[in-house]
């Protein structure tokens, strides 16, 4: 017998059919229900799993959050206490009050080495002025030979330099991500309680249709009723093959009245 969520029982057909049925009635419900039980551990232990890591994220931000409001409020204390300095500039002394001193003259040996020290400035400026001279045109044709002739594409461009985050970008970065894994933990979180919910809404379900009067029935692999109900007291060997898997379900009316199979199956579990 195939039933819920592709789970399988066997059953002895050698005996009544309403036997069979009450004992098909109570041992599939019965697993249906222990499967959802074991469900709704496993999706239970990853919710709190989940809730963790929730945990975790919350307090990380709360703590990055609490940081930033320290800096700032710091920061505003510093605006607020901080006091500027003042220069005094002091009256510079008049020139008729210094001591005058005389500058001694210049000797011959001194004037010599003066001329050759100019000299050899001079020298220096013009040759320096000679190298850039060079540099740049060295440059041009650099340039030139760079430059793409008609028809052939431009060179790729250089990447442009990533900048260097600040230590507050870095931090603001980092507080972005925090948020962003939140909001991705709490979706998941949501999606599970919604599972939970689902799967508690079926047990119910099942606990009150096992209880329930209804008519089941069996439908082979070619999709053939074996009206069970309508042989009650016949023995189910009689129809029944021991080599056969059978489907089971209930009959349901239509809105026309007319008598539907239903799978009695789990759906999403």
């Amino acid at each position: 017998m195939q039933f819920g969520h592709k789970q399988r029982k066997l059953f002895n057909i050698d005996c009544q059919t309403a036997s069979l049925m009450d004992a098909v009635n109570d041992g599939c419900y019965s697993e249906m229900n222990s499967f959802l039980k074991k469900q709704t551990d496993v999706f239970t232990k990853e919710v709190n799993q989940w809730r963790k890591k929730e945990a975790t994220l919350m307090k990380k931000l709360k703590s990055e959050e609490e940081k930033a409001e320290e800096a700032a409020s710091k920061e505003q204390m510093n605006k607020r206490g901080g006091r500027t300095q003042v220069k005094v500039r002091t009256k510079p002394e008049h020139p008729s009050k210094r001591p005058k001193t005389k500058k001694p003259k210049p000797t011959e040996e001194e004037l010599k080495k003066k001329e050759e020290e100019e000299q050899k400035k001079k020298e220096e400026e013009e040759a320096e002025a000679k190298r850039k001279e060079e540099e740049e045109a060295k440059k041009k044709a650099e340039d030139a030979k760079a430059k793409p002739k008609k028809g052939e594409k431009n060179p790729p461009a250089e990447e442009e330099e990533v900048k260097e985050l600040t230590e507050e970008e870095k931090k603001e970065k980092e507080r972005q991500q925090v948020i962003k894994n939140l909001e991705e933990v709490k979706a998941t979180i949501q999606k599970l309680d919604d599972k939970l919910q689902l799967i508690q809404n079926t047990m119910d379900q099942y606990v009150e249709e096992a209880k329930a009067d209804k008519i089941l029935d069996l439908e082979d692999k070619n999709g053939e009723r074996k009206f069970a109900k309508t042989k009650a007291d016949l023995y189910a060997h009689t129809f029944l093959s021991e080599k056969m898997t059978y489907t089971l379900g209930k009959i349901i009316k239509n809105e026309q009245e007319e008598e539907e199979f239903k799978d009695i199956k789990i759906d999403g579990a």
